[in-house]
């Protein structure tokens, strides 16, 4: 739960950088790390 929180901080912090350019590796990355950790919550809860 604490990593997903990291990982929203980061996409919004790839956001905020001076180009998408360079934010973009950082977004997507974290987007990949999110959405792998939401799959086993879920998964965990059935």
């Amino acid at each position: 739960m604490f990593n997903m929180l990291g990982c929203i901080l980061f996409i919004i912090y790839g956001f905020l950088m001076p180009t998408l350019r360079i934010g973009l590796p950082i977004i997507i990355a974290n987007m990949a790390i999110f959405f792998v950790n939401l799959y086993y919550l879920v998964r965990k809860k059935k």
